[in-house]
C-alpha cells in the first residue's frame, strides 16, 4: 500500500511540475520588491447602530467589557467596520506601527465584508493614507468554479485596482488568495488555477500571492505566504526551520516570499459557543511575537505578514485591547523598523 501511495505522490509532483512550468512568476525578479510589513485585516464587524444588525458579535456586554466570542475586548469597544471614525483610527494605528498595507478578508462583492471593503477604501483615499489596502480572496462559494473565480478577481481589479489606496508593486495591484479558495478548485482540477491566472492576467497586469508553503504550488502565482502558524506552534514544530524551508521553496521558483508572525492564538471561547474544541497557543506576554519577528528578520523575506490586525475571535489581534493595551502596536513598530533598515544579502 505504501509503495502505491509513493507512486501517486511522485505522479502528482510530475503532473504539477509540468502544468505550472510556464509560471507567471518568471517576471517577478524584474520587479522592485521592497521590504513591506502587511497585516491581515477583518472588515466583518457590524453593529445595529451603524449596519442595522450584529455581525460577528455574540453575547455583547458593554458594561462588563465582555464579548462571548472574542478572546479580548477591543480598546475601541464594540465597533462597526463601516464606521469612518473606526477606519481612520485603524489606519492611524497601522501607520504608527509601520504597517504598509492591510489585507482585508473578502467573501464576495455582495457579502458584508465585500461592501465594507468599498467603504474602507474610500476612507483611505479621502485621508490619503500611507497604509494601502488589498483583498484576501477567501472563497469562491457557492459555485466553486473557474468562472466564478475569474469573475470575482476581474471585479476586484476593475473596481478597486486603480485606486491610489490599493496595494501595488510597480503599479501592479496585489491580491492575496486564501488556501480555502485555492483548494476549492485544486481538488477538482489541477489545471483550474492555471486557467484562472491565464485568463485574469490576460486582462489585468496584477500580482497574486497564494496561501501555501509549497513553492511548487505557488509557482503558478507570483508569490507565496501562510496565514496562520498556530497549529504548527501547537505541534511543537521548529518554527525557524519551518520558515527557512518555506522561503527556500518560494525562492526556488523566483517568487515574492512572505513570512508570517502571530501574537499567539486562542479561539476557545468562540469554539465553546459551538460546543467545539478550540486551540490555544500562549501569547507569552508578547515573547512569542518577538521571537517570531526575530526569526523572520534574520531570514530576510521580501515581506512580513502579521496575523492579524483585528481577528478577535482567534485572539491574534495586535489592535489595542483592554487586556494588553497597545503592547503589540509598540512591538510591531519596533520590529517593522528593524526589518526595513536591516541590510539585505544579495544572495540567499
Amino acid at each position: 500500500m505504501k509503495s502505491i501511495q509513493r507512486i501517486w505522490v511522485y505522479l502528482l509532483v510530475f503532473l504539477v511540475s509540468n502544468i505550472f512550468s510556464g509560471s507567471p512568476a518568471l517576471g517577478v525578479e524584474k520587479l522592485n520588491i521592497k521590504p513591506k510589513v502587511l497585516a491581515f485585516y477583518f472588515v466583518w464587524y457590524g453593529t445595529p447602530e451603524v449596519s442595522g444588525r450584529w455581525v460577528h458579535y455574540i453575547g455583547v456586554d458593554k458594561k462588563n467589557k465582555e464579548i462571548a466570542n472574542f478572546a479580548f475586548y477591543p480598546k475601541l469597544g464594540v465597533y462597526d467596520s463601516n464606521d469612518p471614525k473606526v477606519i481612520k483610527q485603524h489606519l492611524k494605528w497601522s501607520e504608527y506601527a509601520g504597517i504598509d498595507g492591510l489585507i482585508a478578508d473578502w467573501y464576495g462583492r455582495e457579502s458584508f465584508s465585500g461592501k465594507t471593503f468599498s467603504n474602507v477604501l474610500k476612507v483611505a483615499e479621502k485621508v490619503n493614507s500611507k497604509v494601502k489596502l488589498t483583498i484576501y480572496y477567501d472563497t469562491s462559494r457557492p459555485e466553486k468554479t473557474v468562472e466564478k473565480v475569474v469573475s470575482d478577481l476581474n471585479y476586484i481589479l476593475e473596481n478597486y485596482g486603480n485606486s491610489p489606496a490599493f496595494l501595488k508593486v510597480d503599479g501592479k495591484p496585489v491580491i492575496f488568495i486564501y488556501k480555502r479558495a485555492f483548494r476549492e478548485l485544486k481538488v477538482k482540477d489541477l489545471y483550474a488555477w492555471k486557467e484562472v491566472m491565464d485568463r485574469v492576467k490576460k486582462k489585468y497586469d496584477a500580482l497574486f500571492i497564494m496561501d501555501t508553503t509549497s513553492g511548487l504550488w505557488a509557482s503558478m502565482f507570483d508569490g507565496g505566504h501562510t496565514y496562520n502558524l498556530a497549529l504548527s506552534l501547537k505541534r511543537g514544530v521548529d518554527i525557524k526551520e519551518f520558515m527557512k524551508e518555506q522561503l527556500k521553496s518560494y525562492r526556488k521558483y523566483g517568487l515574492i516570499s512572505c513570512l508570517t508572525v502571530i501574537t499567539g492564538f486562542d479561539n476557545t471561547k468562540a469554539k465553546a459557543l459551538k460546543k467545539e474544541k478550540g486551540l490555544k497557543v500562549p501569547h507569552e506576554g508578547g515573547k512569542l511575537y518577538e521571537r517570531l519577528w526575530k526569526y523572520a528578520i534574520e531570514l530576510q523575506p521580501d515581506w512580513i505578514l502579521i496575523t492579524a490586525f483585528n481577528e478577535w475571535h482567534e485572539g491574534t489581534a495586535i489592535e489595542p485591547a483592554i487586556e494588553y493595551g497597545d503592547k503589540y502596536l509598540r512591538l510591531t513598530r519596533k520590529y517593522s523598523r528593524l526589518f526595513k533598515k536591516t541590510k539585505r544579502d544579495k544572495e540567499y
